[in-house]
């Protein structure tokens, strides 16, 4: 056999032996989605429109599911969310905010023409906290409703919830988120049933 025929046969045979020699199995991650419990009382429509803005998102809450041992956070690996945490707990607060029944309109503030309140939020914390006692997911959003057109702040505070995870597993901390979000949407419903405009 020529030299050039052994390269052409060399050049064939190289990508049926390099597909053997890799590995043939992808693991594929988990993913799981929040499922908060939009139950909520009705209060007295205020006549006024609300936007709400994609709340920001602290760098380390993307997909993967985070947890923190003392100062070191750590992902579980092939577990993540299906989606961002921050569009998820956007629109659970949207959602709760809305079967509230208090403004006339709730929406993204950047679909509405000309919302009279604005809301604005930035997911601070959304992990799973690890102890020497205890596992527990941790939720953290600082808030703010201001007036669209004007300087009135009529509401702004951080809330921090957290709810007790029974064991360390994936699906045990996002049980426990979901139990966090649901204090967290609770609480914001029932603020704004109350605020005066």
């Amino acid at each position: 056999m020529s030299a050039r025929g052994k390269i052409l046969w060399i050049a064939m045979l190289f990508p049926l032996l390099s597909g053997c020699l890799t590995p043939n199995h992808v693991t594929v991650p988990q993913r799981y989605v929040l499922q908060p419990d939009i139950n909520v009382s009705q209060a007295k429509n205020s006549g006024k429109t609300l936007g709400i803005r994609p709340f920001m998102v602290a760098q380390p809450y993307r997909l993967p599911l985070v947890y923190q041992e003392g100062a070191r956070l750590g992902v579980y690996p092939n577990e993540e969310w299906a989606e961002q945490p921050g569009d998820m707990v956007t629109r659970a607060v949207s959602d709760a905010i809305m079967a509230t029944g208090r403004f006339q309109d709730v929406g993204n503030a950047a679909d509405m023409a000309r919302p009279d309140l604005i809301l604005t939020g930035e997911l601070r914390k959304f992990h799973e906290e690890r102890s020497d006692t205890s596992l527990q997911a941790v939720i953290s959003l600082h808030l703010e409703l201001r007036e669209a057109r004007g300087t009135n702040a009529y509401w702004v505070e951080t809330l921090t919830f957290t709810h007790v995870i029974e064991d360390d597993t994936p699906i045990a901390f996002v049980e426990g988120m979901n139990g966090a979000v649901d204090q967290l949407i609770q609480h914001v419903a029932e603020k704004l049933s109350t605020l005066i405009f």
